[in-house]
């Protein structure tokens, strides 16, 4: 699946709006399982509310995120360094 967003964006903001993306697609295929790995910490860190400070973009997306996870029977949401991410790397070209 390729997406292309039409004005320019924050790192951050693509990788919520991959992630809102890719779980609403889940969902629509019925998945109630999710194994998900990003690269950057700080989106990480929203989705699985360990950061204190909350931006605009933050609130936004992780509200939408949280009501996509909690359709979810499980999900597990974990930080892979950017090295070991060379498959997402690829596919975003």
């Amino acid at each position: 699946m390729a997406i292309t967003f039409s004005t320019q964006c924050t790192n951050n903001r693509v990788e919520f709006e991959a992630l809102v993306i890719g779980l609403r697609t889940l969902k629509d295929k019925g998945v109630t399982r999710v194994k998900v790995l990003g690269d950057l910490q700080w989106v990480i860190a929203h989705v699985n509310k360990e950061c204190k400070g909350i931006l605009p973009l933050a609130m936004t997306f992780s509200s939408i995120v949280q009501d996509l996870i909690n359709a979810l029977e499980y999900i597990q949401v974990s930080h892979i360094p950017r090295e070991e991410n060379r498959e997402a790397d690829f596919l975003a070209q």
